[in-house]
């Protein structure tokens, strides 16, 4: 049986990618949020290096909006989305463990933006 494969807790693909990326950006910038159009950035180029399909910015904030819902990041709207605030709601090893996937995880921290 693998580990974290199917039930209700494990996180699709792309939404880990955002949640990476958007650790990425606040363990560089030292910032706690950034604008979706920022994120969105940053997530096209992990995703890029990751050799993975990326969303675009509409469903990348569809993306944010699922991960808000379950209290993974915190979104402050404003009326143009890609002004959108993004920030995390959970400290890094709670990330990992909540994801099951240290190796995707370690992977795109690694290889930075």
């Amino acid at each position: 049986m693998l580990s974290g494969a199917g039930g209700e807790d494990s996180f699709p693909l792309q939404q880990k990618l955002v949640v990476c990326s958007l650790l990425l950006l606040t363990q560089q910038s030292k910032i706690k949020e950034v604008t979706l159009g920022k994120l969105h950035e940053t997530y096209s180029k992990v995703c890029r290096k990751q050799q993975m399909p990326a969303v675009g910015q509409s469903e990348c904030l569809s993306l944010c909006q699922l991960l808000e819902t379950r209290g993974i990041v915190g979104l402050k709207k404003s009326k143009e989305a890609r002004l959108t605030k993004v920030s995390l709601k959970i400290a890094e090893r709670d990330i990992e463990h909540a994801f099951k996937d240290k190796v995707l995880i370690g992977n795109i921290l690694h290889a930075g933006i």
